[in-house]
C-alpha cells in the first residue's frame, strides 16, 4: 500500500513520526511492516514531510504511538484546518443574513471548527 502523491504544500514539513519512532525502539523498516508497507521507504518520506499521509496510515500512528493526529503531522493538520477555514467562509458568504435555528446551529458548528487551533487533537483527547 502507497501512500499518493503529497497535498501538502511545503515539503520537508516537521512531523513528530521520526521522534515517536525512535522513542520507542522501533526502526523504519519495523514501522514500515507495521503499516502494511513493503519497504521502509514509505517511512522515510512521511517523517520528512514529502508524502501526506493517508487516513489509515495517521490513524495507525496516531493509535500506535498513542498521540494525536495534529501532534504527529502538524502541518498536515494546519493545511487540513486552513482549507477547511477557507472552503467554510466561501460557503458563508454564500449565506444570507437569517437568523433561523438551523442557520444559527450551522453558524456555532461553523465558529467552533473555525476556531479550534486543530479539531484532531480535541478528538483524539476525548477518545481517550
Amino acid at each position: 500500500m502507497g501512500e499518493p502523491a503529497s497535498i501538502m504544500t511545503s515539503h520537508h514539513a516537521p512531523c513528530a513520526l521520526r521522534t515517536h519512532r525512535r522513542t520507542w525502539g522501533l526502526s523504519q523498516q519495523e514501522l514500515a511492516e507495521i503499516l502494511g508497507f513493503a519497504s521502509r521507504t514509505h517511512v522515510s518520506r512521511l517523517e520528512n514531510g514529502e508524502r501526506a499521509p493517508r487516513l489509515e496510515t495517521a490513524l495507525a500512528c496516531s493509535t500506535l504511538f498513542g498521540v494525536s493526529l495534529g501532534e504527529l503531522f502538524p502541518q498536515f493538520a494546519a493545511e487540513i484546518g486552513e482549507q477547511l477555514r477557507k472552503r467554510i467562509s466561501q460557503l458563508e458568504e454564500g449565506y444570507s443574513n437569517t437568523t433561523s435555528p438551523l442557520r444559527t446551529r450551522k453558524k456555532e458548528l461553523f465558529a467552533r471548527a473555525v476556531g479550534a487551533p486543530n479539531p484532531y487533537e480535541e478528538a483524539q483527547s476525548a477518545a481517550v
